[in-house]
């Protein structure tokens, strides 16, 4: 769990880093893909009764929220025009998604 935890923000940066918008976005779906894993994850521990429902709910509501956040940002990537630039620094956009690694 704390690795596709990581590994979303982590993808973020490196998405950011890449030189085009394409490889941009290549990371930013392998990013939300680990959101699915690591929601998954918390199903199976709430089956296996590792964590409770309300531990699960929880933290399936902090990454619905990042879900969202992601998905905009991949909307907004894939609109952009060349010219534009992000608002948002690497940093800002980690910061906003390192919640998820605690």
């Amino acid at each position: 769990m704390r690795k596709a935890a990581i590994s979303v923000p982590s993808n973020i940066a490196e998405g950011i880093g890449r030189n085009t918008n394409n490889d941009t976005l290549q990371f930013l779906y392998i990013s939300r893909g680990s959101l699915y894993e690591l929601e998954t994850q918390l199903y199976l521990a709430e089956d296996l009764t590792f964590i409770n429902t309300q531990t699960r709910e929880i933290l399936c509501d902090k990454i619905t929220l990042v879900n969202k956040m992601l998905s905009g940002f991949i909307t907004y990537k894939s609109s952009k025009k060349p010219s534009m630039h992000l608002a948002l620094s690497t940093n800002d956009l980690i910061t906003k998604f390192s919640f998820l690694c605690t």
